[in-house]
């Protein structure tokens, strides 16, 4: 039963997949102004995806509310490197950026991290969650950073594992995933992108002239609407036509995190 509660209820997570060259001057920082207007209004977000901030997590540590949390970030990319190493995959199967994103025209790692980790915003970041942890059981709202594998169908459901209600997915070339933990809403970096049926919004107007604040004010009240049951998103949109032609069940996308020996 829904009743009214304020913002800081609300807890966003920050994803991008299919990302291009649009992608860290459209969508991106739309999103991260949203994700600053969500947390001064009291609520919470977390920007996962640990590979994706490689040669960026000094900025978000120099953002860090404590030592513990800056050492923690300046560490991270080691240790999940060393948790990769120990896969049984060929050193050239531990691929950091996807073909896509290549397709997209990001031509390396730093370049897609550069983009990515503008999701953030400029908000201090209060803490970190490993794997599983709950935002809930933290003490203080904010911006939090979550260690996980940059695979949508892993990260975007970790991200409801963690307590949000809503994953924001930021896309240069489109996506039709969903999640069976949160509301995933679809911010797409520009118009000409393929499966467009799959958008919520697109910030290609940035492109043209419009300015971050102005596409951001926008979005932020369509996450507000998604929230409070006001608006479906494109994602179930879809479900409810694959309902609708014959199919048993609807597109909720679960993965956990596990090695791939455990297969």
């Amino acid at each position: 039963t829904r009743e009214p509660v304020p913002l800081s209820h609300l807890n966003i997570g920050l994803k991008c997949g299919g990302s291009d060259r649009f992608s860290g001057i459209s969508a991106n920082p739309v999103l991260g102004r949203a994700t600053d207007m969500l947390i001064s209004a009291g609520g919470s977000a977390i920007i996962t995806e640990t590979p994706e901030l490689d040669g960026y997590l000094h900025i978000l540590a120099s953002r860090a509310k404590d030592e513990k949390t800056h050492q923690w970030l300046v560490q991270l990319i080691d240790r999940f490197d060393q948790t990769s190493k120990s896969y049984p995959v060929p050193a050239p199967g531990r691929q950091k950026i996807a073909p896509g994103n290549k397709n997209g025209g990001l031509i390396n790692i730093y370049m897609k991290a550069a983009g990515a980790s503008s999701k953030a915003g400029t908000q201090r970041v209060e803490g970190y969650l490993e794997y599983g942890d709950s935002l809930l059981k933290k003490p203080d709202k904010g911006l939090y950073v979550l260690d996980c594998p940059s695979y949508d169908q892993i990260s975007t459901p970790a991200l409801g594992l963690s307590g949000c209600q809503i994953v924001v997915f930021t896309t240069g070339l489109g996506t039709s995933i969903n999640s069976g933990l949160s509301q995933v809403i679809k911010l797409g970096s520009n118009s000409t992108m393929g499966l467009l049926e799959h958008l919520d919004f697109s910030a290609s107007e940035i492109l043209e002239g419009a300015t971050i604040q102005s596409v951001a004010d926008e979005f932020f009240e369509q996450i507000i609407q998604v929230a409070s049951g006001e608006k479906q998103t494109a994602a179930n949109k879809q479900n409810q036509k694959m309902l609708d032609s014959g199919l048993p069940f609807g597109h909720h996308e679960f993965m956990i995190w596990k090695r791939w020996a455990d297969n």
